[in-house]
């Protein structure tokens, strides 16, 4: 059975342990696949891991298409949906801070975001300025 069919499988663990595989891959390659599997996921714990996979792939020092880069973290950021995944993904954008930083901090600065998300995203962005 491979990576991807394991990231389908009816049994929980295997797809924790799949999404576990793809986030130590050693390039981007299944980021889109991560993403298909987070959007799919009915369960909680297996939609956790996906998300933390895909941070982990993409927060990584191994070698990422650069100008892909900033729009697979634009990507994730539209996927994210409760706080303490945008929250995650404005700590990466600050810790980075990348070219990539910047877009990403403000998109989360929009009106579609809670004050506390808008407010740590603004406060992120003042942070990579200095």
């Amino acid at each position: 059975k491979t990576i991807s069919e394991s990231l389908s499988s009816d049994n929980t663990n295997e797809r924790i342990a799949a999404a576990t595989a793809f986030g130590a891959w050693p390039n981007d390659e299944p980021f889109d696949t991560l993403l298909d599997a987070f959007e799919s996921e009915d369960t909680i714990v297996v939609k956790t891991g996906v998300f933390k996979s895909a941070i982990s792939l993409l927060s990584s020092e191994r070698k990422h298409d650069n100008d892909e880069l900033g729009n697979r973290w634009l990507t994730l950021s539209a996927y994210a949906t409760t706080n303490s995944q945008k929250s995650k993904i404005i700590s990466e954008a600050v810790k980075a801070n990348a070219d990539w930083s910047s877009p990403v901090l403000k998109f989360f600065t929009g009106k579609d975001h809670d004050d506390r998300i808008q407010t740590h995203a603004a406060k992120g962005l003042d942070k990579i300025k200095d």
